[in-house]
């Protein structure tokens, strides 16, 4: 039986997609509290992620026995607050808790199912929250995956005999063999792909040779593998993105100018011809990438329509502290710009192709190049 815990708040209102067959692509759990202490390996009881109060009587993450040095002084307070404009005060306040905070549907499936039955959302892709937070403090490969493992044996119990709501697997890189025997485990138990922290601790870039594993085994179980969002080290920044360390890499909005570019250097430059590519660089996103646009988005329409409006997914957020109560596809500033017959398409491909495409989804993950030789032309690899 899963573990549960009902929430305190009533359900939010929110608008109904008019459309049939809408996913959401980028949906959120709250934990229950004491999820790793119930869910990890015996012999990792005593280091399991808690939630503790501190000297303030302010909550803060407790990993690895240690207080966290990132999610401290009232932060887990804040981690349902969907789109509160208080949260400061939120955060300083010590009656206002974790479990006090957390909205209707974060910790109990049979609340959850009724979040996107009001939208009329046909399935929710579910990951983590708080397992966002512990892995930029973690550099132990074996307490990550002990970490890992307790969650999605969590999110899978919550998500078992639920058909709206799709449980993915958190996977950390720490240890890239065991992460790709835990994609296989957690797609037996019902999983429908996986996904990584944006950076390594050892700062190779995730598409390095030491990180195959994961991805080959993510191609044999016939899942996609996304890259969510994480707290990170500060000094991996800089490593995955050389010197420019406040690039930053999010929703659909780079696309435009990015592809334009790259097909230009591709077609007729030297730097292009030294990539061995049989067809150019966006043909490649028509044909194999997904992304999954946030709500506020205005430039989706005219992205929709150059590259086609099947590639796009709506993402909520829901219920983390960057979404607002009321966003569903018939709210953001983009999705009624589509025409009718182009909007239907867009969520019924989605679930035509299933959830399992649907996953793909968010920081805007290539969901067919996990396979190096898909990119290269016969006679290159």
């Amino acid at each position: 039986m899963a573990l549960t815990v009902a929430s305190h708040k009533p359900i939010h209102q929110t608008h109904a997609v008019a459309e049939p067959g809408a996913v959401d692509a980028d949906g959120h759990i709250l934990e229950p509290p004491t999820l790793w202490e119930e869910y990890i390996d015996p012999e990792f009881r005593d280091r399991a992620l808690r939630i503790r109060v501190d000297e303030h009587g302010l909550e803060e993450l407790e990993i690895d026995g240690q207080r966290s040095r990132m999610s401290r002084a009232g932060f887990p307070s804040t981690l349902g607050a969907m789109g509160a404009p208080d949260l400061s005060a939120m955060q300083k306040d010590p009656e206002r808790t974790y479990l006090r905070e957390a909205p209707f549907g974060s910790m109990d499936p049979a609340e959850r199912i009724k979040v996107p039955a009001a939208a009329n959302i046909d399935i929710a892709i579910l990951y983590t929250t708080v397992g966002l937070l512990w892995e930029a403090e973690v550099d132990d490969p074996a307490l990550s995956q002990a970490y890992t493992k307790a969650y999605i044996r969590g999110i899978c119990e919550f998500c078992a005999g639920e058909p709206r709501l799709a449980p993915t697997a958190h996977l950390s890189l720490t240890d890239p063999a065991a992460a790709a025997r835990e994609c296989e485990r957690a797609v037996d138990e019902g999983a429908v792909g996986g996904y990584v922290a944006p950076f390594h601790h050892n700062g190779i870039p995730l598409g390095h040779p030491d990180n195959d594993a994961v991805f080959a085994a993510a191609q044999d179980l016939d899942v996609p593998l996304a890259i969510h969002p994480t707290f990170e080290p500060q000094w991996t920044k800089g490593t995955r993105m050389g010197t420019w360390e406040n690039v930053k890499q999010s929703g659909a909005g780079w696309i435009g100018y990015w592809l334009d570019r790259i097909d230009a250097v591709c077609s007729h430059t030297f730097i292009g011809n030294r990539v061995p590519l049989q067809h150019k660089p966006s043909d490649y996103f028509r044909e194999r990438i997904w992304i999954s646009a946030d709500p506020d988005e205005r430039m989706v329409p005219a992205l929709a329509e150059r590259y086609g409006v099947e590639r796009f997914l709506w993402a909520s957020d829901s219920p983390t502290p960057t979404t607002r109560p009321s966003t569903s596809p018939t709210s953001t500033s983009w999705w009624p710009c589509s025409p009718r017959t182009r909007t239907t398409a867009a969520v019924t491909e989605t679930v035509g192709r299933g959830c399992r495409l649907a996953h793909l989804l968010h920081c805007c993950y290539a969901a067919g190049v996990s396979n190096r030789n898909t990119l290269t032309p016969q006679g290159h690899s």
